[in-house]
């Protein structure tokens, strides 16, 4: 699933970004994760329609809190970068 990578891809960034103490790396990669929410609304508006909705839906929901922390990080990086 694309979206679960591109997910993955956002909090390997973000930690690269905390590390690093890089504010923009960390603004940049909560614009991509603004896409991947997007696209996980649109797979969730798909799969309610099918028999499988509950287990999909289970999985979107997980993909979208690893979203979630990988916005969580971009945040920390961005602040500390301000101290």
């Amino acid at each position: 699933m694309e979206v679960g990578k591109n997910s993955l891809n956002c909090v390997d960034k973000n930690v690269i970004a905390l590390r690093n103490m890089d504010a923009g790396l960390a603004s940049r990669v909560l614009s991509a994760n603004a896409r991947i929410k997007k696209d996980i609304s649109e797979i969730n508006r798909l799969i309610i329609a099918t028999p499988h909705a509950l287990p999909l839906g289970i999985i979107t929901d997980s993909i979208s809190r690893i979203g979630d922390y990988a916005e969580n990080i971009a945040e920390l990086a961005i602040d500390l970068r301000q101290l």
